[in-house]
């Protein structure tokens, strides 16, 4: 309430940025699907379906039985969409314990970095994509372990001066909201290379901060590799759950 009294003026602009960008795809939407959909696509209820169907591990998928009914019983993207949605919820109200299993697995690999985030499928050899695959997982290992290495030591009051003060402040907190939102999007739907790539700018900001605040303390390499470490079994607990997919992607490299 107080930050709502005190930031109104910055808050009330937000939110008309958000509706400037925003009604575009809304009108577009209505002319295309003849509903309001204040999401750009109608890909909502196909992501929440795949990515939280148990046995799915968070990855789009359209091979199991549901999906194919669902499919068959709302043929329009609309109908799709909604009915998609509408089982989610059901799934929330009806078995919880499974949704948070479902979820708690998801933020695990969402770190993983068998996840890459270059598109290395259109080039035409081997060695081109082995090249791409490993400079964007190097570079996701890099950006999210200093990233975590900043949120961890900065909780730590030995690395933090007092000079420099511990406060919270309004915008760390917008900050700490944006990336969470972002993180919680793939949690809730599906873990994909662009959506993963959408914290990226965010946390490379905290990668940032890691080093011109962390990383010179006596602390800062324990914290990396406390980060690291958290990542590395992100990545062992991906490759387990989908090692058929993964070894699926390693053979079209190899060829």
């Amino acid at each position: 309430a107080m930050l709502a009294r005190r930031f109104y003026k910055q808050m009330i602009l937000a939110v008309v940025v958000a509706v400037a960008i925003q009604a575009p795809w809304i009108w577009r939407n209505y002319q295309v699907y003849g509903a309001i959909l204040p999401t750009h696509t109608t890909a909502g209820g196909v992501d929440v379906l795949s990515g939280n169907y148990p046995g799915n591990h968070g990855e789009y998928r359209s091979d199991f039985e549901l999906y194919k009914q669902i499919e068959a019983d709302n043929p329009t993207p609309v109908g799709f969409d909604r009915a998609g949605k509408e089982w989610l919820k059901n799934f929330v109200l009806t078995e919880p314990g499974r949704v948070i299993n479902v979820w708690v697995e998801k933020a695990v690999i969402f770190w993983g970095a068998t996840k890459t985030g270059g598109f290395w499928f259109h080039y035409f050899n081997g060695a081109e994509q082995m090249v791409t695959v490993a400079l964007s997982v190097l570079f996701y290992i890099f950006i999210f372990a200093t990233a975590g290495g900043y949120v961890i030591g900065r909780r730590n009051s030995d690395v933090i001066s007092r000079d420099s003060g511990r406060k919270i402040t309004p915008v760390m907190k917008v900050y700490l909201a944006a990336a969470a939102g972002l993180f919680l999007i793939s949690v809730i739907t599906i873990i994909s290379s662009r959506y993963r790539l959408t914290l990226l700018p965010v946390a490379a900001l905290a990668s940032a901060g890691f080093f011109y605040e962390v990383w010179p303390s006596v602390y800062g390499k324990r914290y990396a590799w406390m980060a690291l470490g958290l990542l590395m079994i992100a990545t062992a607990a991906d490759a387990w759950l989908q090692w058929e997919k993964v070894g699926e992607r390693i053979a079209k490299i190899w060829g």
